[in-house]
Protein backbone atom coordinates (compact mmCIF):
# COMPACT_ATOMS: atom_id res chain seq x y z
CA UNK A 1 0.00 0.00 0.00
CA UNK A 2 1.25 3.67 -0.96
CA UNK A 3 1.46 6.07 1.68
CA UNK A 4 -0.68 9.24 0.84
CA UNK A 5 0.04 12.16 3.62
CA UNK A 6 -3.12 14.21 1.60
CA UNK A 7 -5.67 11.81 3.19
CA UNK A 8 -4.29 12.55 6.26
CA UNK A 9 -6.80 13.67 8.88
CA UNK A 10 -4.74 16.59 11.10
CA UNK A 11 -6.93 17.26 14.02
CA UNK A 12 -7.23 13.41 14.19
CA UNK A 13 -3.70 12.56 14.19
CA UNK A 14 -3.05 15.62 16.71
CA UNK A 15 -6.08 13.72 18.80
CA UNK A 16 -4.22 10.32 18.55
CA UNK A 17 -1.10 11.96 19.03
CA UNK A 18 -2.05 13.17 22.54
CA UNK A 19 -3.92 9.92 23.09
CA UNK A 20 -0.39 8.43 22.35
CA UNK A 21 2.14 10.66 24.63
CA UNK A 22 -0.92 10.94 26.92
CA UNK A 23 -0.41 14.81 27.03
CA UNK A 24 -0.92 17.59 24.82
CA UNK A 25 2.26 18.90 26.12
CA UNK A 26 5.35 17.50 25.04
CA UNK A 27 8.34 18.95 26.40
CA UNK A 28 12.04 19.02 25.27
CA UNK A 29 13.70 21.03 23.28
CA UNK A 30 11.95 21.89 20.49
CA UNK A 31 14.73 18.98 18.13
CA UNK A 32 13.55 16.30 21.34
CA UNK A 33 10.36 17.69 21.05
CA UNK A 34 9.89 17.04 17.24
CA UNK A 35 11.87 13.95 17.61
CA UNK A 36 8.99 12.56 19.95
CA UNK A 37 6.47 13.99 17.88
CA UNK A 38 7.90 12.29 14.51
CA UNK A 39 8.23 8.48 15.94
CA UNK A 40 5.16 8.94 17.88
CA UNK A 41 3.84 9.67 14.11
CA UNK A 42 5.85 6.96 12.81
CA UNK A 43 3.95 4.52 14.80
CA UNK A 44 0.55 5.75 14.74
CA UNK A 45 0.55 5.87 10.70
CA UNK A 46 3.02 2.84 9.88
CA UNK A 47 5.61 5.22 7.61
CA UNK A 48 8.79 5.84 6.54
CA UNK A 49 10.87 8.29 9.43
CA UNK A 50 11.08 10.82 5.93
CA UNK A 51 7.12 10.89 5.87
CA UNK A 52 6.60 11.42 9.22
CA UNK A 53 8.80 14.19 9.17
CA UNK A 54 6.80 15.33 6.59
CA UNK A 55 4.06 15.07 8.41
CA UNK A 56 5.18 16.45 11.37
CA UNK A 57 5.83 19.40 9.22
CA UNK A 58 2.88 19.66 7.93
CA UNK A 59 1.36 19.40 11.52
CA UNK A 60 3.50 22.36 12.32
CA UNK A 61 2.43 24.89 9.60
CA UNK A 62 -0.89 23.97 9.77
CA UNK A 63 -1.09 24.91 13.39
CA UNK A 64 -1.50 21.57 15.05
CA UNK A 65 1.21 21.84 16.67
CA UNK A 66 3.21 24.50 17.97
CA UNK A 67 6.84 25.19 20.12
CA UNK A 68 6.37 27.52 22.64
CA UNK A 69 7.40 29.20 25.42
CA UNK A 70 6.09 28.24 28.72
CA UNK A 71 7.62 29.88 32.36
CA UNK A 72 6.52 26.71 34.18
CA UNK A 73 8.15 23.74 32.36
CA UNK A 74 11.32 23.26 33.37
CA UNK A 75 12.90 23.80 29.89
CA UNK A 76 10.54 27.03 29.75
CA UNK A 77 9.35 25.80 26.20
CA UNK A 78 7.31 22.78 24.51
CA UNK A 79 5.98 21.48 21.97
CA UNK A 80 1.33 21.75 22.23
CA UNK A 81 -0.88 19.66 20.00
CA UNK A 82 -4.26 20.86 18.76
CA UNK A 83 -5.85 23.14 16.60
CA UNK A 84 -4.90 26.45 17.42
CA UNK A 85 -2.96 25.06 20.61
Amino acid sequence: MVFDPSSIDLQRLSESLQRTLKSHVVPGSILEGKTVLREATLSLLHCSELEAENVVDTLVARGFAQFREHPDLPNGAAWFLGAGS
